[in-house]
């Protein structure tokens, strides 16, 4: 297949007259949710799409691709292209397996520089006040989400702040969560599409002990984002079927080191505030002695 500029939307508007009603829907699904879509597999979009992997690949097929894998990747670089994903890499090196490794690089960097492009300063410095306020912070996530929120615990740990990953296992999440007994723990969410119930469960039912509850998620149309006080955002588009988590553990290195020049900051103050206390009770005592 040529690489051209609109060259899906062009063979989709020619081919549409003559689909099936299941391809049809198939192809409105493609046109409708293009970014989310490239990272499905044949059995997710049949599901979506309401019809049979069968004809999903068939709809490949009539497309002119060899079969969904082609077209997924003709899917990928319009997405690059709508994106204006800088192909920094990807040009440079022609042997097959650089291209795959460019095309990965593109891509996370294309997701920083879009996490970069959204983020909310007062956002950041809101959830790492949090972050510092808290006694204890639970982080919960499900399936690649949860490598994030086991990072984020690890990370907290190593700068001295209690935190507790809360693992999916035969003990649900709110069972765990009633561990909590102090409002001011926190919990910390991550989730990206398709969302995961168990976690937007958990989101709600930590409002219901009263827990503050911040998060990373995708986008401010996430359903996390009405049960949290404050949300960032993390680009996660990927050229394979799963979500990239690369633009989220920068969001979870920057938030750990903004908490602790918070919690450096507060020390400092401190420390002035009971040195100046100690120069004035030594100055009360001498003016005393000599009265």
């Amino acid at each position: 297949m040529n690489d051209n500029e609109d060259m899906f939307s062009r063979i989709l508007e020619q081919y549409y007259p003559s689909m099936t009603p299941s391809e049809q829907r198939i192809a409105d699904y493609l046109i409708q949710y293009p970014h989310e879509s490239i990272r499905m597999s044949v059995a997710i979009l049949a599901k979506v799409a309401k019809t049979s992997e069968a004809t999903v690949v068939r709809f490949a097929r009539s497309l002119g691709f060899k079969g969904f894998l082609e077209m997924k990747a003709e899917l990928q670089r319009r997405a690059s292209r709508e994106l204006g994903i800088p192909q920094r890499h990807s040009q440079a090196n022609p042997e097959e397996g650089k291209n795959l490794l460019c095309a990965i690089a593109d891509q996370e960097l294309a997701n920083i520089d879009r996490t970069l492009a959204q983020l909310s300063v007062a956002s950041l410095r809101a959830m790492s006040k949090s972050l510092c306020e808290a006694k204890v912070v639970y982080t919960l996530g499900s399936g690649a989400s949860a490598m994030l929120a086991q990072m984020a615990t690890y990370q907290l740990t190593l700068q001295g702040k209690r935190s507790i990953f809360l693992r999916q296992n035969f003990n649900s999440f709110e069972n765990q969560l009633r561990l909590a007994q102090s409002p001011d723990d926190i919990l910390w969410l991550f989730s990206f599409p398709p969302y995961s119930s168990t976690v937007i469960a958990a989101a709600q039912f930590a409002s219901s002990l009263g827990l503050t509850c911040i998060a990373i998620t995708d986008r401010s149309v996430s359903p996390l984002v009405p049960l949290v006080s404050t949300a960032l955002y993390a680009a996660n588009d990927n050229i394979f079927p799963s979500n990239s988590l690369t633009a989220s553990l920068l969001l979870i290195r920057a938030l750990v080191a903004e908490w602790d020049a918070f919690r450096l900051k507060s020390m400092k103050n401190n420390e002035d505030g009971t040195e100046r206390d100690l120069i004035r009770f030594d100055e009360d005592g001498r003016d005393q002695a000599w009265s």
